[in-house]
């Protein structure tokens, strides 16, 4: 069996979680004597060849045009005689965004895709009203969504909300040509579901971890509290920003990870409301590491309902408490496993960090830890490949 993998970058080039679950999957599948290519748009220039650990990666030149996700699949219809030539038996889209083009090769072979986020509902991916969780919907309170989290005058939001909820409806129905998809968790499935997205073709396997980094039990810091991501709203920076100033113990100190530039209005707000906030550029793994282990508790305040965090996969592998939004992917995973906040209530969300330091709340991991790290990802995708290919054959 032969397997390519469409991503928008690759290892070296690692720039999230993606880039790091798409690497243990393939090689976990290269591991099991299964041919794996990757077609990665990563390249500065011309089309190059490298190999990492028996996975042949092709690094292809994206356009530059906009938005980024039309690039990518513009560019990804331009390697049709480049997929030809690979002769895979499975084409596997490892990011959202590639959905649609990659559509039009399933004469060559069938069609999976793992949805790690909501590109495929709306072209977006987040609005701020959440209407990617709603039950039912239109062109109009899709355009009016949109319109109301882009950024802007009136004038431009209307033309962008506009262009955009177009967009979505194309993007929608050529994503709901795959032939399988895989979701880290049921509750991704059932907002894909209300979407129209046929339900049969759905199947659950769990994020890839890294289970040689599990570790024993850490001592940490008294009083300080660990944020890992950009400064982006749909991530929940600014709710947790606000929940600061509502937070009545004393001497904590939040740390910030993954900020490369602080906003202005963000010092300023630190600055009149004397928190003790600290803001750490992006750091690799191995840096990242440090935080994780000296923390006393990581906040993950994602206000859109995040599909599958490697976060929460880090912070359960350095057993660091947690404190989460209400969103139906993370209430699902670590049941048991974290304190949970109503999203948009930032006042909650201090009173919830308030209770944690003086000790109200015990939390028992054991039961998110089962369900995550003694799954077998590579063994179950393997399982829908071979079924894929009886079914089709």
């Amino acid at each position: 069996m032969k397997v390519l993998f469409i991503t928008p970058a690759y290892f070296p080039n690692l720039r999230g979680g993606n880039e790091r679950s798409i690497k243990i999957i393939a090689e976990g599948l290269a591991n099991k004597d299964i041919s794996v290519a990757v077609l990665s748009f990563d390249a500065k220039n011309n089309t190059q060849e490298e190999h990492y650990k028996g996975v042949k990666v092709i690094r292809v030149k994206k356009l530059k045009i906009s938005p980024n996700t039309l690039a990518h699949n513009l560019s990804l219809l331009k390697c049709r005689n480049l997929i030809e030539k690979e002769h895979p038996d499975i084409i596997h889209v490892f990011n959202t965004w590639h959905i649609p083009a990659a559509t039009f090769f399933k004469d060559i072979a069938p069609l999976v895709v793992t949805l790690n986020n909501y590109f495929p509902i709306i072209a977006t991916a987040y609005t701020k009203d959440n209407i990617i969780e709603s039950k039912k919907s239109n062109l109009f309170k899709v355009v009016h969504s949109i319109k109301g989290t882009i950024k802007g005058d009136i004038v431009k939001r209307y033309l962008l909300g506009l262009f955009y909820g177009i967009y979505s409806i194309f993007v929608r129905f050529y994503s709901k040509r795959a032939d399988k998809y895989i979701v880290y968790a049921s509750p991704i499935g059932k907002i894909y579901y209300k979407w129209g997205f046929d339900k049969r073709k759905f199947v659950t396997i769990s994020s890839p971890v890294e289970k040689n980094k599990i570790q024993k039990t850490i001592k940490r810091d008294k009083k300080s509290v660990l944020y890992v991501g950009g400064a982006y709203e749909a991530k929940g920076f600014y709710e947790l920003l606000e929940a600061t100033k509502y937070v009545k113990t004393k001497d904590v100190q939040f740390y910030f990870v993954g900020i490369n530039t602080v906003p202005e209005k963000v010092k300023e707000f630190v600055k009149n409301n004397n928190i003790n906030a600290y803001f750490i550029r992006k750091l690799d793994a191995l840096k990242l590491v440090e935080y994780y282990k000296k923390s006393s508790v990581l906040i993950h305040p994602s206000i859109w309902p995040e599909p599958f965090s490697r976060v929460w996969i880090e912070a359960l592998q350095y057993n660091i408490p947690i404190i989460s939004a209400d969103n139906p992917v993370a209430l699902e995973i670590l049941k048991g496993a974290a304190i949970f906040y109503h999203r948009g209530e930032p006042k909650e969300l201090a009173t919830r960090i308030d209770s944690f330091f003086k000790s109200k709340i015990k939390l028992d991991q054991t039961k998110a830890k089962r369900k995550i790290f003694e799954s077998n990802p590579v063994k179950r995708l393997i399982e829908v490949y071979n079924n894929l290919l009886k079914n089709n054959s």
